[in-house]
């Protein structure tokens, strides 16, 4: 918010302009939740001398990328952190036109993604339970239901 009160500012908008402006109930309750982090972001930026109040792409990774190192940030609050600042801006489209930024987003989101290091499903009830019945008289749908109750019982679905 702060930036975008910069840019309105500069723009030439008084004080009761601004409060029309920022003031509605949708806007405040989204700066409310927005502030504490705009606030830290703006703070460390400030202390690296550089300007936190001009959009930079570089700038949000670098600060992002320690928050994701020591404070072992999810991809969800990294995310959220990210539409926190975006939102200090009034064009964001430098965001969306920086291909790094983008490929750095959807890294993060790959993050997320967890590999399952082992398969050990023992499908032997399913093998013995299609055993026991006639599978050639059973329709599709009804080995289909089988299947999937028994991979169930085992834990694959």
């Amino acid at each position: 918010m702060v930036g975008k009160q910069c840019h309105l500012e500069d723009k030439g908008y008084d004080l009761a302009a601004l409060d029309i402006a920022l003031g509605s109930e949708s806007e405040r309750h989204l700066q409310a939740g927005y502030a504490s982090i705009q606030e830290r972001y703006v703070k460390w930026a400030l202390a690296r001398d550089m300007d936190p109040y001009t959009a930079n792409p570089t700038q949000l990774i670098n600060w992002l990328v320690i928050r994701i190192t020591i404070n072992k940030w999810k991809p969800t609050t990294v995310n959220a952190y990210y539409k926190a600042i975006k939102y200090m801006y009034e064009d964001c489209s430098v965001f969306a036109d920086d291909q790094d930024f983008l490929a750095f987003l959807a890294t993060v989101k790959c993050m997320q993604v967890k590999v399952l290091q082992e398969w050990n499903v023992d499908l032997s009830p399913i093998k013995a339970h299609l055993l026991q019945q006639d599978i050639r008289t059973l329709d599709i749908k009804t080995l289909l239901e089988h299947l999937c109750w028994m991979l169930c019982v085992v834990g694959f679905l």
